[in-house]
Order: C-alpha cells, then structure tokens, then sequence
C-alpha cells in the first residue's frame, strides 16, 4: 500500500480492529450538532484525547447507528495513523 493512501469500509470487524489497534474507543456526541451530517454524531476516541461532549458506547451501539445512517469508515491502514472519516455511503 502506498503511504498515506485512504482505504474505505463498511465491515464492522475491520473498523473495530483498526480503532483497538490504536487504543480506540467508539463514542457517540452527548448534544446532536446542527452540521446535518449524521456521521458527526460517532466518533473514535483515541487515547488522550478530549473526551468532552462525547459518551463511550458499546461497538454494537456504534454499528446499529453506522448502519441507520448509511456511512462509511475511511481511513489510513498505517500503524501509526489514527486518521479516519465517517462520511456517506452515497458520496
């Protein structure tokens, strides 16, 4: 793979493994935001980060809502990246 390439997925087991790899946690938005995106509302929370805003909730949580709303997990497949997007299936 190529450095820095975005890779995508809709496969619960590669995210969760991607996001535990690096410490993650999955972690859905305490107060809905006015952005309209629907994958603004989860998010993988990485050690030391600011979990302000956020509630830790279960991967299957996590998944039901990934599913509701139609997304997809891109991401950087490297072992020291922590960078990833949840966006649209449809874009």
């Amino acid at each position: 793979m190529e450095p820095n390439q975005i890779s995508d997925t809709v496969e619960p087991k590669i995210i969760k493994q991607w996001a535990e790899d690096r410490g993650g946690k999955s972690a859905i938005l305490k107060h809905k935001n006015d952005t309209g995106r629907a994958g603004d509302m989860l998010k993988i929370l990485f050690p030391g980060e600011d979990r302000n805003g956020y509630d830790l909730i279960s991967w299957e949580q996590f998944f039901i809502i990934f599913e509701e709303n139609n997304l997809k997990f891109l991401f950087i497949d490297e072992d020291d990246k922590q960078f990833y997007r949840l966006v649209n299936r449809n874009e």
